[in-house]
C-alpha cells in the first residue's frame, strides 16, 4: 500500500499540518518536516501512549484516519494454510486499526475525523483460490468497518471503504491468469489503477462527501 500513501501525500500534502504514519514493518523513505512516524508491531498487543502523547501535545484535531495496512499476499492451497497466518492477517488488518482508534478515543470523538478503510472485491465476489488467510483478514476488517460505521455514526463521524479489485501497479504477486481472469470479469475489462483508488480516498475525506458513510 505504499504506493497508494505516495500519490495519496502528492494530492494533499498542502491540505494538512501534519501526517502521522504508523507502519508496521518498514518505515516509509519520505521526508518532510509534516511527517511524524510511529512503528507498531500489529501482530501483537501494542503500548500506545507514545502516539497518543504526541497528538496531546501538540494539541492535534484529527481530519481524516485512512487505513491501508495488509499482510504480503501468500498464495497457498487450504490445507497448507498455517494458524499463525490467518491470525497476522487479522491482526495486521482489522485488530491493529482497532487499538490504534480506541486508544485515542477521546480525541476521535471530539475531532470528528472522516475515517476510510482498504477493503477488497474479494468481500463481493466468488473469492480466488489460494488466498485463505487474506480473505479472512479482509473479512474482518469488513465486519469491523460496518460495526464501527454504525456506532460512529450518532457521534457525526463518517466511515466508508474501498474494495478494489487487483490494482495493475501492486499486481506482481498475483499469477497472469488471476490478473486475465479478472479482466475478463470486469465489466470495464481492466485492472484499477493506483491513482484511481487514490482520487476516492481523497473525495472521501473531503468535504464533497459529508454526507456519505457506511459505504464499500
Amino acid at each position: 500500500s505504499s504506493k497508494i500513501i505516495d500519490e495519496l501525500l502528492k494530492k494533499t500534502l498542502n491540505k494538512y499540518e501534519k501526517f502521522i504514519f504508523i507502519y508496521h514493518k518498514n518505515k516509509p523513505k519520505i521526508k518532510n518536516k509534516k511527517f511524524k512516524f510511529f512503528k507498531f508491531n500489529f501482530t501483537k498487543t501494542n503500548n500506545v501512549t507514545s502516539l497518543k502523547k504526541f497528538l496531546e501535545k501538540n494539541n492535534c484535531k484529527i481530519d481524516a484516519i485512512v487505513a491501508t495496512a495488509s499482510e504480503k499476499l501468500i498464495f497457498k492451497n487450504f490445507f497448507d494454510v498455517k494458524r499463525e497466518e490467518i491470525i497476522n492477517n487479522i491482526n495486521i488488518q482489522t485488530i491493529g486499526v482497532y487499538e490504534i482508534l480506541k486508544s485515542i478515543k477521546d480525541l476521535i470523538i471530539e475531532s470528528k475525523p472522516t475515517i476510510v478503510l482498504l477493503g477488497s472485491e474479494v468481500l463481493s465476489s466468488k473469492p480466488p483460490k489460494k488466498m485463505l488467510s487474506y480473505i479472512i483478514g479482509k473479512f474482518s476488517l469488513l465486519g469491523f468497518f460496518k460495526v464501527l460505521s454504525e456506532e460512529l455514526g450518532s457521534e457525526g463521524i463518517r466511515v466508508n471503504m474501498i474494495s478494489p479489485g487487483i490494482v495493475d501497479e501492486l499486481s506482481n504477486s498475483f499469477p497472469e491468469i488471476s490478473k486475465e481472469m479478472f479482466k475478463v470479469n470486469s465489466s470495464l475489462g481492466k485492472l484499477v489503477k493506483v491513482n484511481d483508488i487514490v482520487n476516492i480516498i481523497n473525495f472521501l475525506i473531503s468535504k464533497k462527501s459529508r454526507n456519505i458513510t457506511g459505504q464499500n
